[in-house]
């Protein structure tokens, strides 16, 4: 299970990771400089790169590997006027919390990694949940995390990445999982 989950979230993770390096490259260049700064004997640490982190947050709130989920009820429950009986099937849309203008603000549909730098309070950080959450999180999520910081460090400390303007991010659904499908047209060049 680990082996499966951690392949499917990471690859939706860099493939999306690399359409926003193209289309945002000055945070190729932050993402770049902060894990050159690490030594070759230092371990990296999510906590220790918050440039990176903070990318790799706002590529998964863009685009979340899973993009929902479902639970049943185990007992009634009251949520606002609703009644939900005991039995029931919820499906939690996590995109849709994602790009909700009452967390993310007016800008919730634009690619912007600045705004966890802001989250003094961690209410951000608490609404961002594209591996689920709790005693259901996805048990690949550090590994996928820890694996898409390095792969896009060492991708963007040596080489350059560009691709046409008209290039979109052309999304499928692949094995329960949202991911690049078809081509994502990469130019590279070594630095």
């Amino acid at each position: 299970t680990l082996y499966f989950a951690a392949v499917e979230t990471t690859q939706s993770l860099l493939g999306t990771s690399l359409y926003y390096l193209t289309k945002h490259p000055g945070w190729a260049g932050i993402v770049s400089e902060e894990y050159a700064s690490f030594g070759a004997d230092e371990a990296l640490s999510l906590n220790k790169t918050p440039q990176i982190r903070d990318f790799l947050s706002e590529t998964l709130r863009m685009n979340a590997p899973v993009p929902a989920t479902y639970r049943y009820t185990v007992k009634d429950v009251v949520i606002g006027d609703y009644r939900i009986p005991k039995g029931s099937m919820i499906y939690m849309s996590f995109q849709s919390m994602h790009r909700d203008r009452k967390i993310w603000g007016e800008t919730a549909d634009n690619y912007d990694p600045d705004r966890f730098l802001e989250d003094t309070n961690g209410e951000l950080s608490r609404s961002l949940i594209p591996f689920g959450s709790g005693i259901r999180v996805c048990i690949g999520k550090y590994l996928a995390l820890m694996e898409a910081a390095i792969f896009i460090g060492e991708i963007t400390t040596q080489l350059n990445l560009s691709m046409p303007a008209d290039q979109d991010l052309p999304l499928g659904y692949a094995s329960g999982t949202l991911r690049v499908k078809d081509e994502l047209k990469l130019q590279i060049s070594p630095k």
